[in-house]
C-alpha cells in the first residue's frame, strides 16, 4: 500500500515545509555530469521568515531518508511563488581544473583507477568511498580539466557510477550494479503503472577506433643536399634528434636550437609539421644522402576492434572513433576499447516505472515482474529517479547498462571549446531561450454516483418482476428520486480552483466567492464552507493545502459530515481524522481576526492556474 511519508525541507537551518508547493521535483540521474537537480517551489510570504540568497544550502529529506544535499544556484520570482533550482555538491567538482599526470610506476595509485578517482575527489575537498577496480592505466592526465571531467571519464572507462550519497554524506566511485535491491517491482502490485518499453539501437555503435595512443621508436632517414634547401620533411614527429652533415669533409654533429630563443645553433624541429630546418640553407652542400637524421619519432598507433555477435545479432555494422587526450599508450587505448564495446555493442532496453519503493538508489540491480510483458522480466540497472513532491510515489527510470556516445565531451562548454568557439558563446544561446508555447494538462476532477429504487407501481421494458401490459399503465407522472450515493476525488484529492461552485454550500456559505476571478472574500467572521467533497468511505488521514492566501483564516475539517469539526493546525502536514465516517467530508474556512482575508489559486506567468486555492487529500489508511 502506498505510504505518506512526512517531509523536511532544511535551507540552511531553517525548516520551510510549510511554504513548499507542490510541482517540486528531485531529479537523480546516473548519467548527469553536473550533479543531481532539486527544483523547489516555494509561497512567495517565505521571505517573511528567511532571507533566500544564492549558495544557501539545502537538505531535503522524506521519512527517514535523504533525497538531496546541495546548495541554491538558481532563484527565480514568477508571480507570487519563487522557483529555486538547486544542484548537489558533486557539481562543485564541476569548477575546480587541475593539472595532473598519474603514472602506474611513480605515483602512488599505482595507476588503479579507483585510488586515481579517490585522489580526484578527496583533493576536490570532499570524503570518498571507492570500490577498488581491476583496470590500470600505464598514464592518466589532466591537463587544466575538472575534477569532475576527469571522474566522469574513469566511471566510463570501467563501468562504474559517480554519485553524491546523501545519508553518508560521501562521494562515491562504484561499479554499477554493486548493490541488488531486495523487493522485485511488480506490475500492478507496487508499481502502479502500466510500462512502456523503448528498444534503442540508435546508440549502438559495435565497431570502435580509439585514436590518441602512439609508440615512440628510432628512426634514420637520408637527404640529398642541394646547397640552397633549408627545409626537410620527416616521416614521423621528432622527439629526440642527432642531424649529421656532410660536406666533403666528413659528417659532423649539428647543433639543435629553438627559432628566436637560441644562439649559435645550426637547426630547429617542428614536431606538428614533422620537419627539421637549417639555419642557414646552404650549410648542405649539394650531395647524395650527405644529410643523415637520427631521431625517436611519436608514431601513432589507433586501435581498432569490433564485436561480431553484435554485428550478426543486429545485421549492420556501426562504428564510431574516439579520439582521447588521455589516452598516450597503446595499452590504454586497448582497455578503453573493449571497455566502450561492453557498454556500446547491444541495443538498450528502458522504461518508467511509477512504484512507492522508497529505498531505491541509483545503480541498483531491480529485478522487473512485468505480467503482462513477459518477455520484459529481468534484472535491469536504476538509471534515475524523479520525485515530486508531495507525491507518494516515484518515477523510477530502469533499464540496461545505457550510455550516450558523445558523454565523453561531458558537457556542451566542452563541446564548444573543442569547435575552438569563443566559452561566452554558450551563455548567449542561452540567452535566446524564449517560452514560445504553453502546455495545458486536462485531467478528470470528480466522480458522483446517484442511485433511485424502483417504483413498485411503474412498469419497466422487459422487467417481468414489476407487472405486465395487461396489469399496469404505461407509466405514471411522479419522478423517480436519485440520492447521491458516492464521490470520489480524482486521486483522492479535492481540488477548488473556484472556476464554479459544484461544491460550495451556499446555504453555510457567508463569504464572497467570485468564479470569474477565481477568489473568495472574506470580511470579519465570515465563512466559507463546502458540500461533501468525499462521500462513501471512510478516511483516516489528511493533508490540507492551500493557495495563495491573505489574511488571517481559520480551517477545519469534518469527517462525519459536520456532526464534529476539528481544527487544522498545520497545513501540508499529514494529520489524522479524529471522527470519520462514509457519511461525507466538509471543509470549513472562517475569518478570524476580525478583518478581512482573500483565499485564491496560484497562477503561472501566463496567467493559468497552476496550483488550486484549496488541496485536501484524504487516505485510508
Amino acid at each position: 500500500m502506498v505510504s505518506v511519508l512526512t517531509w523536511s525541507f532544511l535551507l540552511d537551518g531553517t525548516e520551510i515545509l510549510s511554504y513548499v508547493l507542490p510541482g517540486t521535483k528531485i531529479e537523480r540521474n546516473r548519467l548527469n555530469i553536473s550533479g543531481n537537480q532539486a527544483t523547489i517551489q516555494v509561497i512567495k510570504n517565505i521571505t517573511d521568515i528567511i532571507n533566500i540568497t544564492a549558495g544557501m544550502n539545502i537538505i531535503i529529506k522524506r521519512g527517514t531518508k535523504y533525497l538531496f544535499r546541495g546548495r541554491i544556484k538558481i532563484i527565480k520570482e514568477e508571480d507570487n511563488n519563487i522557483i529555486l533550482t538547486c544542484f548537489d555538491y558533486l557539481q562543485e567538482l564541476k569548477y575546480l581544473l587541475f593539472s595532473k599526470s598519474y603514472d602506474i610506476n611513480i605515483d602512488s595509485q599505482a595507476g588503479e583507477v579507483a585510488a586515481i578517482a579517490e585522489d580526484i575527489i578527496i583533493n576536490g575537498g570532499f570524503n570518498a568511498s571507492v570500490v577498488t577496480s581491476t583496470t590500470f592505466l600505464k598514464k592518466f592526465n589532466s591537463r587544466r580539466k575538472s575534477r569532475l571531467n576527469r571522474l566522469e571519464v574513469l566511471t566510463n572507462v570501467v563501468n562504474y557510477i559517480l554519485y553524491y550519497d546523501y545519508d553518508s554524506d560521501l562521494v562515491k566511485f562504484e561499479p554499477i550494479g554493486l548493490n541488488t535491491y531486495a523487493n522485485p517491482l511488480i506490475i500492478g502490485s507496487n508499481v502502479y503503472n502500466v510500462p512502456i518499453w523503448e528498444e534503442d539501437l540508435e546508440s549502438v555503435r559495435n565497431k570502435i577506433r580509439i585514436e590518441g595512443a602512439y609508440k615512440e621508436d628510432t628512426f634514420i632517414e637520408y637527404f640529398n643536399g642541394t646547397g640552397s634547401q633549408d627545409t626537410f620533411t620527416l616521416e614521423f614527429s621528432p622527439i629526440i634528434t642527432e642531424l649529421t652533415v656532410d660536406n666533403g669533409a666528413g659528417f659532423i654533429t649539428q647543433k639543435l636550437g629553438i627559432e628566436n630563443s637560441s644562439e649559435n645553433y645550426d637547426y630547429t624541429t617542428d614536431r606538428d609539421l614533422k620537419t627539421f630546418t637549417f639555419e642557414t640553407a646552404s650549410i648542405p652542400s649539394a650531395g647524395s644522402n650527405n644529410i643523415i637524421m637520427k631521431y625517436t619519432g611519436r608514431v601513432p598507433t589507433p586501435v581498432t576492434k569490433s564485436n561480431p555477435s553484435s554485428i550478426e545479432l543486429y545485421g549492420v555494422t556501426q562504428e564510431e572513433d574516439f579520439n582521447f587526450s588521455d589516452v598516450v599508450t597503446v595499452d590504454d587505448a586497448e582497455t578503453r576499447v573493449n571497455e566502450l564495446l561492453s557498454l556500446l555493442s547491444f541495443a538498450t532496453v528502458s522504461t518508467m516505472l511509477v512504484t512507492d519503493e522508497y529505498s531505491l538508489d541509483l545503480g541498483n540491480v531491480i529485478y522487473v515482474n512485468d505480467v503482462n510483458n513477459p518477455s520484459r522480466s529481468g534484472n535491469y540497472i536504476v538509471h534515475g529517479i524523479v520525485h515530486n513532491y508531495p507525491e507518494p510515489v516515484d518515477y523510477v527510470k530502469v533499464g540496461d547498462v545505457d550510455f550516450d556516445v558523445q558523454q565523453f565531451f561531458n558537457s556542451v562548454e566542452e563541446r564548444i571549446r573543442a569547435l575552438e568557439s569563443p566559452d561566452d558563446i554558450l551563455s548567449e544561446l542561452l540567452l535566446q531561450i524564449f517560452e514560445l508555447a504553453m502546455i495545458i494538462n486536462y485531467d478528470a476532477s470528480y466522480l458522483k454516483v446517484s442511485k433511485a429504487s424502483k417504483d413498485s407501481g411503474v412498469l419497466y421494458w422487459d422487467d417481468d418482476t414489476q407487472g405486465t401490459w395487461d396489469d399496469f399503465d404505461w407509466g405514471d407522472d411522479t419522478e423517480e428520486s436519485f440520492v447521491i450515493s458516492r464521490i470520489v476525488q480524482r486521486n483522492n484529492t479535492y481540488r477548488e480552483f473556484l472556476m464554479d461552485s459544484e461544491f460550495v454550500d451556499v446555504l453555510n456559505t457567508t463569504a464572497t466567492v467570485d468564479s470569474t476571478l477565481n477568489t473568495i472574500s472574506f470580511s470579519s467572521g465570515q465563512v466559507f464552507q463546502t458540500l461533501a467533497v468525499s462521500l462513501g468511505v471512510a478516511h483516516s488521514f489528511f493533508t490540507l493545502n492551500i493557495g495563495n492566501q491573505s489574511g488571517s483564516l481559520l480551517y477545519e475539517v469534518s469527517a462525519d459530515n459536520g456532526v464534529s469539526f476539528q481544527t487544522i493546525s498545520s497545513l501540508n502536514v499529514r494529520t489524522a481524522y479524529v471522527s470519520s465516517d462514509a457519511t461525507g467530508i466538509i471543509l470549513r474556512i472562517t475569518e478570524n481576526n476580525s478583518s478581512s482575508a482573500s483565499l485564491e489559486p496560484l497562477r503561472s506567468i501566463n496567467d493559468t492556474l497552476i496550483n488550486p486555492a484549496i488541496s485536501l487529500f484524504s487516505e485510508v489508511n
